[in-house]
């Protein structure tokens, strides 16, 4: 009886382990390269906003909300 519980507990863990690499390979690792993302459009933000002008500026303002 003991060997049963044994093999419970260890099918039981490696069920979840898998499920929870599953919604790491489902939803963050998708996501792992944004940070990155995030500072190169920096980076295209410091080179063009000081040629906007008020119209560009209204443009940025409006965009960044929607």
């Amino acid at each position: 009886m003991e060997n049963y519980f044994n093999y419970l507990a260890k099918m039981i863990t490696s069920v979840f382990q898998n499920i929870g690499l599953w919604f790491q390979m489902t939803f963050a690792v998708p996501w792992s390269p944004v940070p990155n993302e995030f500072t190169e459009y920096g980076g295209y933000f410091n080179q063009f906003s000081p040629g906007f002008g008020v119209g560009g500026w209204i443009m940025f303002i409006l965009f960044a909300i929607l």
